[in-house]
């Protein structure tokens, strides 16, 4: 594995915090080592029987008989291999323990282990997981446990009585080790080590007679209580001195925005909340927490991520240097190891967010910046979590790849919550914006807190509106929600910013979500400033969300109708903005214009919503002379508002709705759908008469020119190429391109291969297809009209009557 040091700026100027805290009184310690002498339990073995005390060598032997050796895992996968560790295992369901006195005996060891862990308080789960035999010479390299059931944070081993030599157990922890001599002859003693779960450990070689164990999964149970800490000495002092400390440093002028300490110990993002926090980590959050609050900050746990890349040189020679003993279990790295060159890019940041009450937050990924990351040298020396060394290709030379993951205490001013959330963007900083209202707005309300409340506001509007337009791209789930903003005002009953908001965040990134909401705020906003935002929003937005307009539009019309007749000069306004947008539905479109590409295709799949939808808003609010020119514009737009297809359908749910069917408006849509399907349908394709197909092909090469003189052959229906692959590569490609009515297949038989061309009848088949589709859109419209009530029109029945004809044909 690579040496080279991790790039990281740290805080320079907070040694006195650090000086303060590196005497920190520890709550525990990082293993926990005793003997209890006690009336031994009734051990049964699977295979053995009733295992006496000292055990013998006899059934040391038989346990051997009945075991498997035991593997190791390396990140996913599980290993044996007998130069990392060789031990004899047997699983749980295999021994048996009992005996009246076991259990408070074996829960005073519980007991004991808590204590010397610094974990007293926490209810703790011992879960049996292996039976161990260390014969002589057998040993397990140094390595990390990985956790095997959830909620585990450490291991216990207990060492059944059995003369032996050697097998010490060794752990190692943040630069300090501790040797564990668990031998013991006296046959009414147990002794125990303990040790949590990302301490590095190994048993060294067993030089005589057999080291029996059995292994135990120390488990923390989910307290009621998640505020509790896994100790509470007095910190009183050292938290008034911290508590100054912040005060002073965060009022600096060059003071950094917030500060990132790193826990000492390693946690999953699972396990990390401020209840589960290890020994010195357990200390640590109580003092800075207590201190945060003290000195109006805010402390959250997050995840530090450091991912660098640059250029590498591998080292070939790694192996031959590499120790013995050094082997770590959870190593998820990949077996390449190189020097590093240069490292050419470095990011850093922080998310995984969790508050004081054990409650995932938000907040996304805040930038980690420099000067900001507490204590000093803190990551030196530390291995990457993920590594790997990539190949040279091309111009570029081998690079790597490495990240570092470690949790953090992260802290800054209560007053400067948006400036450091802002940080990330403007969702985290709405994340706690949202978070104040809920949790502050029913208690007692003040004059200063709403104006708090409105700066806040206006802070993330004026974030969001300098922030990148997201007009022509997809939202992503890290996007602020624009309708929880609106809804949020809506609650501080703050008009004004409403109004703001929706004129410089909501109308350039408009996507019908914001629809509930904007009905929601229309009790606080000014009619003739409400008119005029909405007509802005409409006009700007029906080339790309014509279906979502006419949506707003209808909701306003419902809305109206209930309780709120000033709405309907709105409605009226928006509705000439919404008739004038359909002229612009899927034109004028960029072709690198990824929105507006995708919202012709929505327009299309929404012509139907959109016509009937605003039919309905024009007819309720009796805008004749708008049906008329929406009428009008949708004739002009066949594109999108196709004749054969959604218009039939659409005259039907119109008829439907309304019980019209002589409507002057309605009449003229219904004729211009039917003479369209009739100049273009009236008679079913004509069935081809031969295998004739007439082909221009601009290529003159010589299969192109077998091929033409193929296609235009009335009776040949197969022809063979026998060519090689460039050749059939270029036919493939005319035929594709010049979109002929033939297949291809490659015969393998013989060199070079034959490619295989066979006419069809595909075009016919679409015609035919297009003409039934015609055919039920003409049936359609037969049905919407009244024969009676147009007799006094000879050129609707001449329609009514030749539409008839042609769907029997």
């Amino acid at each position: 594995m690579s040496n080279d040091a991790i790039e990281v700026e740290y805080n320079q100027d907070l040694q006195e915090l650090e000086t303060l805290l590196s005497d920190l009184p520890q709550p525990g310690n990082f293993y926990a080592y005793g003997a209890k002498e006690i009336p031994m339990p009734k051990v049964e073995v699977d295979g053995v029987g009733i295992v006496s005390f000292p055990i013998s060598v006899d059934q040391i032997k038989k346990i051997i008989e009945q075991a498997t050796q035991a593997p190791y895992g390396r990140g996913a996968e599980t290993i044996l291999d007998t130069s990392v560790r060789k031990t004899w295992q047997l699983p749980p369901e295999q021994v048996h323990i009992s005996g009246k006195s076991w259990s408070s005996h074996f829960e005073a060891i519980i007991t004991d282990v808590k204590k010397q862990l610094g974990c007293h308080e926490v209810s703790v789960e011992a879960e049996l997981y292996k039976l161990l035999v260390y014969d002589t010479g057998s040993f397990f390299l140094p390595h990390r446990d990985s956790e095997k059931s959830a909620g585990m944070f450490g291991t216990l081993v207990v060492v059944w009585p059995s003369p032996h030599k050697g097998g010490e157990l060794i752990i190692r922890h943040a630069g300090k080790e501790q040797i564990l001599d668990l031998n013991n002859t006296e046959s009414s003693e147990l002794t125990f080590g303990a040790f949590y779960a990302d301490c590095e450990h190994e048993v060294r070689p067993v030089t005589q007679g057999y080291r029996v164990c059995l292994v135990y999964n120390l488990i923390q149970k989910q307290a009621k209580d998640t505020s509790s800490d896994l100790t509470a000495p007095n910190y009183d002092q050292i938290i008034s001195e911290v508590a100054d400390i912040f005060t002073k440093s965060f009022t600096q002028d060059n003071s950094p925005a917030k500060i990132a300490w790193l826990l000492e110990h390693q946690y999953s993002q699972a396990e990390l909340s401020f209840s589960t926090l290890k020994n010195a980590d357990a200390a640590m959050g109580k003092v800075l927490s207590e201190a945060a609050l003290k000195a109006n900050c805010a402390i959250y746990l997050g995840v530090v991520h450091i991912v660098e890349s640059g250029s590498a040189e591998p080292d070939y020679d790694h192996y031959s240097r590499r120790s013995r003993w050094r082997y770590d279990e959870d190593d998820c790295l990949p077996s390449d190891n190189f020097e590093v060159v240069e490292v050419c890019d470095s990011e850093q940041y922080i998310d995984g967010w969790m508050n004081l009450k054990n409650q995932q937050v938000n907040f996304g990924a805040l930038p980690l910046v420099g000067g900001e990351l507490l204590p000093e040298g803190a990551l030196e020396d530390e291995d990457p979590d993920e590594q790997r060394l990539l190949e040279a290709t091309g111009n570029a030379g081998v690079s790597f790849e490495r990240a570092y993951h470690r949790a953090a205490f992260v802290i800054w001013k209560t007053d400067h919550y948006i400036k450091v959330l802002l940080q990330s963007g403007v969702a985290a900083a709405l994340v706690y914006f949202k978070e104040r209202v809920e949790n502050e707005l029913n208690a007692s309300i003040t004059r200063e807190w709403r104006h708090e409340m409105a700066l806040l506001a206006q802070s993330i509007i004026d974030a969001w509106e300098s922030s990148p337009s997201r007009r022509y791209y997809r939202k992503g789930s890290n996007e602020p929600n624009s309708s929880e903003m609106i809804l949020l005002l809506c609650r501080l009953k703050e008009g004004l910013l409403i109004e703001h908001f929706i004129e410089k965040i909501v109308i350039d990134n408009y996507d019908e979500t914001e629809n509930a909401a904007l009905v929601t705020a229309i009790q606080l906003l000014d009619n003739a400033k409400m008119s005029a935002l909405f007509n802005l929003l409409v006009s700007k937005n029906m080339q790309f969300h014509p279906h979502h307009c006419v949506h707003l539009l209808s909701t306003l019309l419902k809305l109206s109708s209930e309780k709120n007749d000033l709405l309907k000069d709105t409605i009226h306004s928006m509705a000439s903005e919404v008739v004038n947008g359909l002229v612009f539905m899927g034109k004028n479109v960029p072709s690198d214009d990824f929105r507006g590409r995708r919202s012709v295709m929505e327009a299309k799949e929404k012509a139907l919503d959109v016509m009937t939808g605003l039919w309905n808003v024009l007819i309720h609010v009796d805008a004749y002379h708008l049906l008329e020119l929406m009428v009008s514009h949708i004739m002009e737009a066949k594109d999108v508002f196709d004749p054969c297809t959604t218009l039939p359908y659409a005259i039907s749910t119109i008829h439907k709705n309304h019980k019209i069917n002589t409507d002057l408006q309605f009449l003229r849509l219904w004729e211009y759908s039917a003479t369209f399907l009739l100049e273009k349908s009236e008679h079913p394709p004509e069935p081809p008469k031969d295998w004739r197909q007439d082909v221009n092909l601009n290529c003159k090469c010589l299969d192109c020119i077998e091929l033409k003189k193929f296609a235009l052959d009335p009776q040949a229906q197969v022809y063979r190429f026998r060519v090689p692959q460039d050749r059939r590569s270029h036919l493939i490609n005319i035929m594709r391109d010049r979109r002929l009515d033939m297949t291809h297949e490659t015969d393998e038989k013989g060199r070079p291969y034959t490619l295989v061309c066979t006419k069809t009848r595909a075009t016919y088949n679409m015609l035919c297809s297009e003409h039934r589709n015609d055919v039920k859109g003409m049936q359609i419209l037969t049905a919407v009209l009244d024969p009676v009530s147009i007799k006094k029109e000879p050129r609707f029945s001449d329609l009514q009557l030749r539409l008839m004809e042609a769907t029997q044909r």
